[in-house]
């Protein structure tokens, strides 16, 4: 089993009027002693939470769903490490923030079942894939970014 932690709350701000979500401040968490960052200025989509279900589990973009989904979204698209453990990693950070138990094994479940078409990247992450790569190049501290 793996350890998943993080230290500090990510600061983000709405990035546009599609819904999406923006780092103003890079952001790592660990996966068991290996430290991965995300730089400012990448854009995910929030939790992936469709409207119907918000009033049960929150808006994507509610703070405690947010933070699961900065990791969670940027593994999707870079593949550093496998889908199991990607989904696992959203987990235990829901958890870490304080989300019940019962609510972040629904959150689990729903990634896990129904987000596996994602795991293959689209045109569109592919592109989003190039301006994160471009991003990252652009940093004077690139190296503490892992290869993407």
């Amino acid at each position: 089993m793996i350890k998943v932690r993080y230290e500090v709350e990510p600061e983000s701000k709405k990035a546009n009027n599609y819904g999406h979500i923006q780092l103003t401040e890079d952001w790592c968490f660990y996966i068991d002693n290996r430290k991965i960052w995300i730089p400012a200025g990448y854009i995910c989509d929030g939790a992936s939470i469709p409207r119907p279900f918000w009033s049960i589990v929150g808006s994507p973009f509610d703070p405690i769903n947010a933070v699961g989904a900065w990791p969670h979204d940027y593994l999707y698209l870079t593949h550093l490490v496998d889908k199991k453990t990607t989904d696992e990693v959203a987990f235990q950070i829901w958890r870490q923030a304080g989300m019940t138990l019962r609510k972040a094994r629904t959150m689990w479940f729903a990634v896990h079942a129904f987000a596996g078409f994602a795991w293959k990247n689209s045109k569109e992450d592919e592109k989003s894939l190039v301006e994160l790569r471009a991003l990252i190049a652009s940093r004077s501290d690139k190296e503490k970014f892992d290869t993407v």
